[in-house]
């Protein structure tokens, strides 16, 4: 990331620095930047013009560029989504309540709420500042609204809820790509097909760290390191790395 100083001072802000809105756009124009430097850069000897691999890699390439302009576009009517992002979890959040019934409503409300289709997901994520990266791309939960270990995650998912965080929160979300025929992917080189990363052992690591943590914002952080794991990383790997996470 390039960072700007004025006398010895950054001025460049980091992401969480930023207002919400400033953020999704940050966001977009570092992947816009980072496909377009691709493209510039890529070695295009005018022999490899005509090949079939040249043709597949522009195609791929242009359809990158074509999404990301439509993902800049929907970010500019972003302000109603915020505010149901903001409704969305304030309703979570009743599990804090004083009121007895109110926290048990809140929590059976939670407990029941699907998790597919994952567009209400890719939804917020959006509106927390994170476009998806291509059309080949999903949102995966990292906390699973249903596993391979029904009794383990149902736990694991019970625990964020305690702690008022809802399936559907974009703390609980991270992109990868849908398939392993779209890997790799120029924005995650090393991440494989989601898919992969849904194993048992995954479901038992991850209740691991999670369930050992309280509260709202150290469980976002912990979910939210856990998600750069699967993007940055091959599944046997990440889900290793899962097991050691800090």
């Amino acid at each position: 990331m390039y960072m700007e100083y004025q006398h010895g001072v950054r001025i460049t802000k980091y992401a969480h620095e930023l207002p919400c809105l400033e953020a999704i756009f940050k966001e977009y124009e570092d992947n816009l930047s980072k496909q377009r430097n691709l493209i510039n850069n890529a070695p295009t000897p005018e022999l490899e013009k005509t090949s079939s691999t040249y043709k597949t890699r522009k195609k791929l390439q242009d359809e990158a560029l074509e999404h990301l302009e439509k993902e800049r576009m929907s970010l500019e009517s972003m302000a109603d989504v915020q505010a149901q992002l903001i409704t969305y979890r304030a309703a979570g959040e009743k599990i804090f309540s004083e009121n007895q019934a109110e926290s048990e409503a809140a929590l059976r409300k939670m407990s029941t709420e699907k998790h597919h289709p994952a567009s209400a997901l890719e939804k917020y994520m959006r509106a927390e500042g994170v476009p998806k990266p291509s059309p080949y791309h999903t949102a995966h939960h990292i906390v699973p609204g249903k596993g391979k270990e029904a009794v383990l995650t149902a736990r694991t998912r019970l625990h964020i809820h305690r702690n008022g965080i809802r399936i559907n929160d974009p703390a609980n979300g991270v992109y990868l790509v849908r398939k392993d025929d779209h890997t790799p992917h120029w924005s995650m080189p090393d991440s494989k097909g989601h898919l992969r990363y849904h194993t048992k052992e995954y479901e038992r690591y991850l209740a691991a760290r999670i369930t050992r943590l309280q509260g709202m914002d150290a469980l976002k952080t912990q979910l939210q390191v856990i998600g750069r794991l699967l993007q940055q990383h091959e599944p046997k790997y990440a889900i290793q790395q899962v097991r050691n996470a800090r």
